[in-house]
């Protein structure tokens, strides 16, 4: 019950403030709108907002808001690579997409890099994240 009224308080807070409808965050995501477009991409990640859960719609729009600099798209982007979510499993994307997240102001990315390092499979891996945040 309290994961239920959580999600809601997420949901009011992130939606309701800046975008009025489920048409208006998708006309707003296609004008190029970047938080238009993350949101839309949670909506699709998560299934929540009316949508269907569909991870290749997700990676659609997170990708266009990642693209743009939009700092937490970028980081959901690298946990959608991480997992494989939508996409094949890709750990150096994954960890350019946080690195990116990082670089654009994401203080919370620097927590996510570490918890992506000590999942990489490969010693190149993680010194190639090493060099990217010592």
């Amino acid at each position: 019950m309290i994961v239920f009224l959580f999600l809601i308080g997420i949901y009011h807070l992130t939606f309701s403030k800046s975008q009025g409808s489920l048409y208006e965050l998708q006309m707003n995501a296609e004008k190029g709108d970047t938080v238009a477009q993350y949101q839309l991409g949670y909506c699709y990640e998560t299934g929540l907002c009316g949508q269907r859960q569909n991870y290749s719609h997700a990676i659609t729009y997170y990708t266009r808001a990642a693209n743009t600099g939009h700092a937490k798209a970028q980081a959901q982007l690298a946990w959608m690579y991480e997992l494989g979510k939508g996409v094949n499993r890709d750990q150096q994307k994954a960890i350019y997409w946080i690195d990116q997240s990082v670089k654009n102001g994401n203080e919370e990315a620097k927590e996510d890099m570490l918890l992506l390092q000590n999942r990489l499979t490969t010693s190149e891996s993680r010194r190639h994240a090493y060099q990217i945040y010592t």
